[in-house]
């Protein structure tokens, strides 16, 4: 009998089997992993896509929906949105406070002051990218928007003076409890009170039209007089303010103040815990609203042309920001060619988009910059952790255009106090915002309720938000990326002086250890 051939065709036969038996168990692997990782996102398609088919149906059903039905089929949607909004105040405290106060400024010293500066500085010019492409496109306006709801949702002051005096009313509340339902507003009330100037209703808009002369006459002879009142409403500004207020003292008073900051960081656990579980009924809620508020739309073909405008405009404005404005402040500042360093921030920006987690991306963006780009390891490990908590430029943008879309697509005219208002909520909530998939509406809620401005819109946007959301991701993290840079390059004389101390603490401890070491070694006559 003649001994086997390794290569015989028996053997090469087992060897292709077994070879193909493996890369089977590979490719279900793998697709097994992607489902698990994405399975919320596909969910969230899969309900988008429910959505619209049953709310174009029912739309072109004749006699249409009653208002009466309506409400019924809209009510698993409302669920999701109530339980939402009960998490709104522990989140944006907690998240705000305890990143305020985890940024050790006096362990990093200049670099941190230089971070935060840097950041701060992008995420403005983000926010006021957001403010001109969307004032200038008007995404809301271009297919005719919808009535007008004015007159239903208190206007902006006429006087720009008085509104701005809210701004900063209410950043400094006098009541940390009040702040959660109620906000100030600056009223004109002319002659015995009955008539308001600015923040008026309906009713008393047409009062104010019949009586215009006398109300003239009566501004004339100094008989109008101004109110501070409180109206309903969360007086978002107050929060962020006094979170932020809070934080820094936390991070200022250390040990101290270390049980009052575990509270709080609990506190941000298990808002986020609870979130990770309503987000899984997410798939349903929103099948329901987009159906609802389908179904009820005299043309819904206007409202999808506004939602694509309204999608170009941001995807638009993340690129500028995200590969212009960040590659010219790269360019101004460090003299060197940016397109490299994008080439090496791709792997971190795809996985940036597959993840939609500005935190998961932490160790791919570190690898990144370290190797790929020579960034310095100092640099690298508080200047990238920092900026995953902190430098949400995509998010700036997003949060502050979607803010005005929603303004334009209801017809409510926004005053310039208003306009920096939500560019102020936008890049504080922003730099609070924990990198947590599916927490955007929450702080799209937010915004929205701070401002007056009606909620209902967020079912449309959430048919494009799991796409966006994946996008301002991607442009955060290059923003980490080229803050590590510039940041280095500012920081390069202190990070020689950390060198030399490290070398000097170095060589004197082994100097100290040798000398104890010789001790040792002599014996005492």
């Amino acid at each position: 009998m003649e001994p086997l051939n390794p290569e015989s065709d028996l053997v090469r036969n087992a060897e292709e089997r077994g070879s193909k038996s493996l890369s089977k168990t590979i490719t279900r692997e793998c697709f097994v992993g992607f489902l698990k990782s994405n399975l919320l996102v596909l969910l969230m398609v899969v309900g988008v896509l429910v959505g619209v088919a049953i709310g174009v149906g029912l739309n072109s059903m004749d006699p249409k929906l009653t208002q009466r039905e309506i409400v019924y089929l809209r009510f698993p949607g409302e669920l999701f949105l109530q339980s939402m909004k009960m998490l709104l105040i522990p989140i944006v405290v907690s998240s705000l406070l305890c990143a305020t106060a985890e940024i050790d400024i006096r362990s990093s010293g200049k670099i941190g002051l230089r971070a935060l500066t840097y950041y701060i500085s992008t995420l403005v010019l983000a926010s006021l990218l957001g403010i001109i492409l969307v004032l200038t496109v008007r995404p809301g306006d271009r297919t005719g928007g919808r009535p007008n709801l004015a007159s239903d949702i208190p206007s902006p002051s006429s006087n720009p003076g008085l509104a701005f005096m809210d701004l900063f009313r209410n950043m400094v509340p006098d009541n940390l409890v009040e702040v959660c339902f109620k906000s100030k507003k600056t009223r004109e009330v002319i002659g015995d009170g009955e008539t308001t100037i600015g923040n008026s209703s309906s009713f008393s808009s047409v009062l104010n039209a019949v009586k215009n002369v006398s109300d003239e006459d009566a501004k004339k002879r100094g008989q109008v007089k101004l109110t501070v009142e409180n109206v309903d409403g969360i007086n978002m500004m107050g929060l962020v303010v006094a979170s932020i207020l809070f934080g820094c003292v936390t991070s200022a008073s250390g040990n101290e103040a270390k049980p009052f900051l575990d509270f709080f960081k609990a506190l941000r656990v298990v808002s986020f815990k609870l979130v990770a579980i309503f987000i899984w009924y997410s798939p349903v809620g929103i099948a329901f609203l987009i159906a609802s508020k389908l179904a009820e739309m005299d043309d819904p073909t206007k409202t999808f042309k506004d939602l694509a405008i309204f999608t170009v405009t941001v995807v638009v404005g993340l690129f500028v920001h995200g590969f212009i404005v960040l590659s010219l402040l790269y360019l101004v500042f460090l003299r060197k060619n940016p397109l490299k360093f994008l080439v090496g921030m791709i792997p971190a920006i795809l996985f940036a988009f597959g993840s939609e987690s500005s935190s998961a991306t932490l160790p791919v963006t570190i690898k990144c910059l370290e190797e790929k780009n020579g960034v310095n390891p100092r640099v690298t490990k508080l200047i990238a952790s920092v900026g995953a908590t902190v430098n949400m430029d995509g998010t700036s943008l997003y949060f502050t255009m979607m803010a005005i879309f929603i303004a334009q697509l209801n017809g409510i005219p926004l005053s310039a106090g208003q306009l920096v208002s939500i560019s102020i909520l936008s890049l504080s909530i922003a730099m609070g915002a924990a990198g947590v998939p599916g927490t955007g509406v929450i702080y799209m809620i937010m915004i929205l309720t701070s401002m007056g401005l009606p909620t209902d819109d967020i079912s449309t946007l959430l048919a494009v938000d799991w796409f966006l959301a994946r996008c301002r991701t991607s442009v955060n993290i290059l923003g980490d990326g080229f803050g590590a840079a510039v940041i280095e390059h500012f920081s390069r004389h202190d990070l020689r002086k950390m060198a030399q101390r490290e070398i000097t603490v170095t060589a004197n401890s082994e100097k100290d250890l040798y000398e104890e070491e010789t001790e040792q070694r002599i014996v005492p006559v």
